[in-house]
This record gives C-alpha cells, sequence and structure tokens, in this order.
C-alpha cells in the first residue's frame, strides 16, 4: 500500500529568530515539515511548524524535549541555532550555546535519517578554536556534564569569554564527532558568520 511521499523533516533550536527563524521561514516554504524548539514561543511567522517550549539553560527541560522528538518519526536536518549573548552567568551561556546542543545532538543524532545534515551554528568569535584544541577536545569528549561545565567555566572566566568558548566548543565538537557520523552519511558542519 502506497502511504504517499515521506515528509522531509528538520529540528530547529532557536528558531524564534536570526538564523533559526529565517532556516525555518525558508524550510517551511520548501515544503518541509519543521518543529521549532525555542524556550519562546511559536511565533505567528511559523505558526506551519511543530513547536516545542524549551529553556535550553535547564538540561532537565532539554532531556524532556529530547525524550518527546525521539519518540517520534526521524529528521532528515537538524539546525543548531539556539544561542545567547556573552552578558550574564558564564555557565548559563555555556549551557544554552554549547552545552544543550550537546545534549540534543547526544540524544537525536540517532534519529537522523542517512544522508541527513546536521548544521551547528557557531560564530566568528569561535575562531580561536584551533589555539586551545587540546583543552576544548576534552571537554567535549567528557561524559560528565557537570565536570566539562565547570572546566568551561573555568577555561571562559567571563560572561565575554563564556561566549567566545561556547562558540569554540561548538567547532570543537563538530571537529570531534563529523567523521563518527560519515558512514551513516550524515553530515556534520559547522557555520561561523560573524
Amino acid at each position: 500500500m502506497d502511504q504517499g511521499p515521506r515528509l522531509i523533516r528538520a529540528l530547529i533550536t532557536g528558531a524564534t529568530s536570526g538564523i533559526g527563524l529565517a532556516s525555518a521561514q525558508l524550510l517551511l516554504r520548501d515544503g518541509w515539515q519543521v518543529t521549532g524548539l525555542d524556550r519562546l514561543e511559536q511565533p505567528s511567522a511559523l505558526q506551519a511548524a511543530e513547536w516545542i517550549v524549551c529553556d535550553l539553560s535547564d538540561p532537565t527541560a532539554v532531556n524532556a524535549a529530547c525524550d518527546n522528538l525521539a519518540a517520534g518519526p526521524g529528521f532528515d536536518a537538524l539546525v543548531i541555532s539556539a544561542g545567547i549573548a556573552g552578558v550574564g552567568d558564564p555557565g548559563t551561556v555555556l549551557q544554552v550555546n554549547f552545552f544543550s546542543a550537546r545534549q540534543i545532538l547526544r540524544r537525536l543524532m540517532p534519529q537522523v535519517r542517512k544522508s541527513g545534515s546536521v548544521t551547528i551554528v557557531s560564530s566568528g568569535a569561535g575562531w580561536r578554536w584551533m589555539e586551545r584544541k587540546r583543552a576544548l577536545l576534552e571537554m567535549v569528549g567528557q561524559a560528565d556534564d557537570a565536570a566539562a561545565l565547570a572546566r568551561a567555566k573555568g577555561l571562559a572566566g567571563s560572561s565575554a569569554e563564556a561566549y567566545n568558548c561556547s562558540k569554540e566548543l561548538l567547532c570543537a565538537y563538530v571537529a570531534n564527532q563529523c567523521l563518527e557520523h560519515w558512514p551513516r552519511g550524515v553530515r556534520l558542519n559547522s557555520v561561523s558568520p560573524g
């Protein structure tokens, strides 16, 4: 029995503004089924999207959202674009910008279909990642999130540096993980606007 064409699905974090919003609008226009994941309510521009409100600064909320997403059909693309500026608590900046992304990717990479694509939005602020490659890769590979977050806070120091460090960690994560998913044909890339 023909079930018709399979929907092409994407998950986009940070879908209420900036690159996340533009990505969601573009994919919806092109006929994709889009799920937005953001701490804010669904914007009127994305009424055609599925929506999950999730505070990425809360690892428990991120796990609950991942449980919900992992129970559904797979994804053809993940766009990890959520992020906050380097103001406020350095731990919150690191959690939202890097650790929530890593948590989502750890949980949902098995849901990405063969030949799928994962795009992680870093920033030009992460340009120094190669200079601190060894320390960053150790944090990226550390299984204990609390210990890795404590190390990252120590490396970052201030809120402004926490932003840069979070973006460096995203670049290091992609460098560390891209070949692991290549055998399934899943592409893992980062983009660094700015």
